[in-house]
């Protein structure tokens, strides 16, 4: 009621859909290499099939195309999967939505905040093996993916968090289709180039394929402790090492005009406004700045990295879900006054801080 708002001096707000719009517009896709293409019709031939075959078969959402109109609909599943389809021209969707693409779907695991991704097993044709050549992973000798894995008659597509994803992938696609090894020089290209883009409030999805299915760990939490995270026999899945990288698709979502102000007023009313978003740090220190929670001055010059915050450091004003796990309530309580945004965020961190 007004009459609990009156007494407030604390204010949690989602990023997406609050400070900004909720609406993600796809704006590029960076090759393994770190290449930027800024429109699927910019991709080469092979990248391009590798990518749409991607999103079309692991969306959430149903694209449906009427006789006689050229622009397909896009409706159910999540924001995101909508997004990533909305890469794709429309002419390639209203063919995905008029014919039956072959690939059959075997198990799925939805996107979690947990493990920050999702998966969908499909049996698919020898043509489609044929497009994701090499999908089985690396050999046991570290070299190239072995080809022997084509008989396999199913793949899993993966989708979620750049940074758990392509740190997950030994392999990737070369703009020609041809995999190679994700080698140490590959990936600190890529991840220079999408750090450098999501400190300018752009988020990141990676796209990547393997024969491996992705298989459920259960934990239990110990006799009558709380976990928020989920209880016994929650199932946990992991990315499954030796994926290959398609790409990173890169999405904006753009400020609503009235955030800053909104924000600027309750400030000047003695509010604390705090930023939840499951966005990387470096895309929520963007928007942060830009709704005015955090001081563009105050900044640092070189891109933000996750573990740089040191969690003794207890006025940083931005903190990561992982971080905030380290953290007891007395030094939670203790930092609180200075905290303005908190990235990666799972679902039990919004009531952790309430409780607090």
């Amino acid at each position: 009621g007004i009459e609990t708002a009156g007494c407030m001096d604390l204010l949690l707000v989602d990023k997406t859909g609050t400070l900004t719009h909720g609406t993600f517009v796809p704006c590029v896709l960076h090759a393994p290499d770190g290449e930027p293409y800024p429109s699927y019709a910019a991709l080469p031939p092979h990248l391009a099939r590798l990518t749409a075959f991607t999103i079309l078969h692991s969306t959430s959402a149903v694209v449906s195309s009427s006789a006689g109109s050229p622009v397909p609909v896009i409706a159910g599943g999540n924001p995101t999967d909508r997004a990533l389809l909305r890469f794709l021209p429309d002419s390639l969707l209203t063919q995905a939505a008029r014919r039956d693409e072959g690939a059959r779907g075997i198990d799925q695991v939805l996107f979690s905040s947990l493990h920050k991704f999702s998966a969908i097993q499909l049996a698919v044709s020898a043509d489609d093996r044929a497009l994701f050549r090499g999908v089985a992973g690396s050999s046991a000798g570290g070299g190239t993916p072995s080809r022997t894995s084509l008989s396999s008659e199913s793949i899993t597509l993966i989708k979620g968090a750049s940074e758990v994803i392509v740190l997950s992938c030994t392999h990737c696609y070369t703009r020609a289709g041809d995999v190679v090894p994700f080698d140490a020089e590959r990936r600190a290209r890529l991840l220079d180039a999408v750090t450098a883009a999501a400190a300018d409030g752009t988020r990141f999805l990676a796209l990547a394929a393997t024969s491996a299915a992705v298989k459920p760990h259960f934990y239990t939490s110990s006799p009558g402790s709380s976990d928020d995270n989920g209880t016994s026999d929650t199932p946990r899945y992991a990315v499954p090492s030796g994926c290959i990288l398609v790409g990173v698709v890169g999405m904006t979502d753009t400020l609503r005009p009235e955030a800053p102000r909104a924000v600027a007023l309750a400030q000047r009313a003695g509010i604390q406004v705090v930023m939840i978003t499951g966005d990387r740090l470096e895309t929520a220190a963007a928007v942060a700045t830009k709704a005015g929670l955090l001081d563009a001055n105050a900044m640092p010059e070189q891109p933000l990295k996750a573990h740089a915050f040191d969690p003794a450091y207890s006025t940083s004003p931005l903190l990561t879900s992982a971080q905030l796990a380290q953290l007891s309530d007395a030094e939670l309580t203790e930092r609180l006054p200075h905290l303005r945004v908190v990235a990666r965020a799972l679902p039990s961190d919004k009531s952790r801080l309430v409780r607090v």
